[in-house]
């Protein structure tokens, strides 16, 4: 088996223009969910025979991450140092990233432009479980349980009044959340000592809703920063954007879908063809965050691991509106890397100076990007 996975650019008019496009590895999590689709026997576990539909082996979900050293800086800033006690409260309460620059780290000076360190990412290994090898700074401090699966989590939507929510990474919130629109937001500054009281002090660029730039609907539903994910509810609180079966085309931004090579999702499809197309819409404000928190260097394609979430769910692990995420971000899914692919450029980098518009600060200035992954089934590739 084989894959590629590409990424489109997608202009205000449309337009696409391919930025990136390669091979991918394929893990050893997808040997062992081969094996178990084909070895776990329903009468065994003592559930309903429908735990064998292939719908509980498939595909389950993408997600997106930077490099590991990027989880103790940027958006990710944590610390157990007391005299930054005033920066973590006033993330936490303003809702506004600090996120450390200076103009020696610019694009060609453009000041207001937010150009995160440059880390590589791991070597991509077949024994890798995680998107990243690394646990974020938070993960490893706080000791309350959490767990890094080495990608941007979500958290903020699900947890916005809880500060801790910001250092270990999120997604902006729904347009639709209540009095947690437009988070996170974010300020460049030059130096994390201070009274952050004010949003502004040490402030070189403030996200601010006079830089909001008129974007074409197709792309943007409303006004400000948001998430199209959590707008469309298809990511849960761990980062995994879940893979819909029943799109055919007719994807918008913050949605995901698997068909055949030739578009089709018929099963029949899938045998002429055995090639998988697994397409996503990454919007604009789902980009900036990502940049936020140390660009867009990983992606994973997990499979759903059916197996685990047997232990305490019974298939179909839907809820009882027939979605796969409730109202808190939880799903009932597991899942188990299948496939990554690693970036050494930051896909998620933009300048005062990039094809959107020159009115906003290179901090904003991002454009939403079209993912398409490719698995090749076939006995004889190209």
């Amino acid at each position: 088996m084989k894959g590629k996975v590409e990424i489109y650019a997608i202009a205000s008019d449309g337009s696409e223009r391919l930025l990136e496009s390669g091979r991918n590895l394929t893990v050893d999590g997808a040997g062992e969910l081969i094996v178990d689709m084909l070895t776990t026997p329903s009468s065994t576990l003592g559930i309903a025979p429908r735990v064998m539909d292939t719908s509980n082996w498939r595909f389950g979900a993408l997600s997106f991450g930077p490099p590991g050293g990027a989880f103790d800086e940027g958006g990710y800033f944590y610390t157990e140092d007391t005299t930054y006690s005033s920066v973590i409260n006033a993330i936490g309460s303003q809702k506004t990233l600090r996120l450390l620059s200076n103009s020696a780290r610019s694009i060609d000076g453009d000041t207001s432009t937010y150009v995160p360190n440059y880390h590589k990412p791991s070597y991509p290994d077949v024994l890798d479980r995680r998107l990243e090898k690394a646990d974020t700074a938070y993960s490893i401090l706080s000791g309350d349980g959490t767990v890094s699966y080495g990608h941007l989590e979500n958290r903020i939507a699900f947890a916005s009044g809880d500060p801790s929510s910001y250092f270990q990474g999120g997604y902006p919130t729904s347009s639709t959340t209540t009095n947690a629109i437009n988070a996170p937001q974010a300020a460049i500054v030059s130096s994390l000592i201070g009274d952050f009281t004010d949003p502004n002090v040490n402030a070189t660029v403030l996200c601010a809703s006079s830089y909001y730039p008129d974007f074409a609907s197709t792309y943007q539903y409303l006004s400000g920063i948001y998430s199209d994910f959590n707008y469309q509810k298809t990511m849960d609180y761990r980062g995994f954007a879940t893979v819909d079966y029943t799109q055919n085309g007719t994807l918008t931004f913050g949605e995901t879908s698997v068909s055949s090579f030739a578009g089709a999702t018929t099963a029949e499809a899938f045998v002429e063809d055995p090639r998988v197309v697994v397409e996503c819409f990454i919007g604009r404000w789902d980009i900036y965050a990502l940049n936020c928190y140390g660009g867009f260097h990983q992606m994973g394609l997990w499979g759903m691991d059916c197996k685990e979430a047997l232990k305490s769910n019974a298939a179909p692990f839907l809820e009882s509106d027939g979605s796969y995420i409730d109202s808190n971000g939880v799903t009932k899914q597991e899942f188990k890397l299948f496939a990554k692919k690693t970036f050494t450029s930051n896909l998620a980098l933009t300048s005062d100076q990039n094809y959107l518009t020159l009115d906003i600060p290179g901090l904003l200035n991002q454009g939403p990007l079209k993912v398409r992954w490719i698995l090749d089934f076939r006995s004889n590739h190209d």
